[in-house]
């Protein structure tokens, strides 16, 4: 379930493309984790970790795209915002778990989180 950065994910612009390559980087670090069963603490941490760093990437790419007069700056920062609301609810449902058996969902929503986000909508960022 790892996912391999690769040059061909890259954007185009540097601060943006060195931060996603760092969340494939956390993002593999989660999977591992629940390869290994770590203890649910251990995930849920790992978990909020991820989510407060995507919020912060979320912040510099927000500012990076006002910056350069990106025409799609509105509908991109509601995406952001919907993804943030719905990892957060994630965090919850996993802060309520009994064990970490079943990751599965909980690595799902950090790959529509980070790796779908970045092959989808931020590819965009430089289309315009």
């Amino acid at each position: 379930m790892h996912s391999t950065w690769k040059d061909a994910y890259k954007i185009g612009i540097e601060e943006i493309d060195q931060t996603h390559e760092h969340l494939f980087a956390l993002f593999n670090e989660f999977v591992e984790l629940c390869g290994k069963r770590a203890p649910l603490q251990t995930l849920l941490s790992k978990f909020h970790t991820l989510i407060s760093y995507v919020e912060v990437h979320f912040a510099e790419e927000e500012q990076i795209m006002q910056d350069r007069g990106y025409e799609d700056f509105a509908d991109h920062k509601d995406i952001h915002s919907h993804l943030i609301c719905d990892a957060k609810e994630v965090a919850k449902d996993l802060a309520r778990a009994e064990d970490s058996d079943d990751m599965l969902p909980y690595i799902h929503c950090l790959q529509s989180l980070i790796i779908e986000h970045i092959l989808r909508q931020d590819s965009q960022i430089t289309a315009h």
